[in-house]
């Protein structure tokens, strides 16, 4: 599921920028859709990409629009890619 349905300007900006990235950054963000919803599996809060460390970590948005309970959002850094899941539904 995605958060929001990017124009092919975007797409192609994506992966222009990923392909000028160092190499630990460049593996991580070739599996990384950027447009996607994700669940976090280790804490099961849905997230949105926002960047990639060269640390081989990412961070993540956690925003209450997508976690009702929640008032404020969150951004957390330090995120192993492989704790993402691509969310396949509303619910």
């Amino acid at each position: 599921m995605k958060w929001m349905d990017p124009t092919a300007e975007q797409v192609m900006a994506w992966e222009e920028w990923v392909s000028s990235r160092p190499p630990v950054v460049r593996s991580i963000c070739e599996k990384i859709d950027p447009w996607a919803l994700y669940r976090m599996k280790s804490t099961d809060q849905i997230v949105t990409f926002y960047s990639c460390n060269e640390n081989g970590t990412i961070t993540v948005d956690i925003l209450p629009e997508h976690n009702p309970w929640m008032i404020v959002g969150h951004r957390v850094f330090g995120i192993d890619p492989s704790d993402l899941q691509i969310r396949e539904t509303t619910e």
